[in-house]
């Protein structure tokens, strides 16, 4: 770009800032009152003047028409008083009879809540009711206590009692300080006497569910029962049912058709099967209880 032509620009420079627009006036530019403000404007004194006028005739009418309400007010006055002494008695009675009433209702009191409750306990069912009871106040463990072996300190007596029960025998023995010559002495002692007396223990005992019962079937085998089924379109289906708890609450259980077989081929069937899936369970109950065994070996 030449030089001339930007000394040109920067001469015309002050001339467009002098040009700039006025700024325009907002109070000129407002709108005018609307049609409706400018009536009112007008009609407003001739309303005052129109109240002004009325003003004196409606006082003046209002003092002619007392004289009248007066009387009537005195008129209907006798009436309103009569009314009133009728009724006065019978509010009396109410105000005596009041006493009476809240005697009879604190009388009566017990009684309907006795009545409530019956009705109460015959619409709820047993199920629902909740009975309260004292929560009895926790035992204080003693710390020191181990499983099977429990921790003594009283005036007389120091040391470790062991206590084992199974199959409702009980077996116990104290360890006591001053015998073993100090506190953890003792306690090695007893931990040794009851693993010793736990794995003597667990030998002889048999789970509750291998001890030999009545059976109260009607094929004279425990778990074993004769069931007769009937069909839809009348015949009748006959098989021996087997029940087996093969785990702790866990229950198995199999048919097998005395049609197909015979009764007697069933029956033995069905005792079969229950005796060979208690055998397992025992297997694994043996294993587990071994390894129980092994791990609390291992801990003492």
């Amino acid at each position: 770009m030449p030089a001339k032509k930007k000394r040109a620009k920067k001469k015309a420079a002050p001339k467009k800032r002098a040009v700039r627009k006025p700024a325009t006036k907002k109070r000129a530019t407002r709108k005018p009152a609307t049609k409706k403000r400018a009536a009112k404007k007008k009609a407003a004194p001739k309303k005052r003047a129109a109240k002004k006028k009325a003003a004196p005739k409606k006082r003046a009418a209002k003092k002619k028409a007392a004289p009248k309400k007066r009387a009537a007010k005195k008129k209907a006055a006798p009436k309103k008083r009569a009314v009133k002494k009728k009724a006065a008695p019978k509010k009396r009675a109410k105000k005596k009879a009041a006493p009476k009433k809240r005697a009879a209702k604190k009388k009566a009191a017990p009684k309907r809540k006795a009545a409530k409750k019956k009705v109460a306990q015959s619409v709820v069912s047993p199920r629902s009711v909740r009975i309260r009871r004292k929560t009895p106040k926790p035992k204080q463990k003693n710390n020191q206590s181990t499983q099977n072996i429990k921790r003594i300190d009283s005036e007389k007596t120091h040391g470790w009692q062991v206590h084992v029960c199974r199959n409702g025998v009980l077996k116990t023995k104290l360890f006591s300080d001053r015998v073993h010559g100090g506190k953890r002495v003792a306690l090695a002692e007893a931990k040794r006497f009851r693993d010793q007396l736990r794995a003597d223990m667990t030998q002889r005992i048999s789970p509750s569910w291998q001890n030999e019962r009545d059976a109260k079937t009607n094929t004279g085998h425990l778990g074993v029962s004769y069931t007769e089924s009937r069909r839809s379109n009348g015949d009748v289906k006959a098989y021996i049912s087997v029940t087996a708890r093969v785990a702790k609450g866990r229950a198995v259980n199999r048919k097998f058709s005395v049609d197909k077989v015979g009764y007697d081929k069933a029956l033995k069937q069905a005792v079969a099967w229950r005796k060979e899936q208690l055998n397992k369970r025992e297997e694994i109950e043996r294993d587990a209880a071994s390894k129980r065994l092994r791990h609390e070996h291992a801990l003492a």
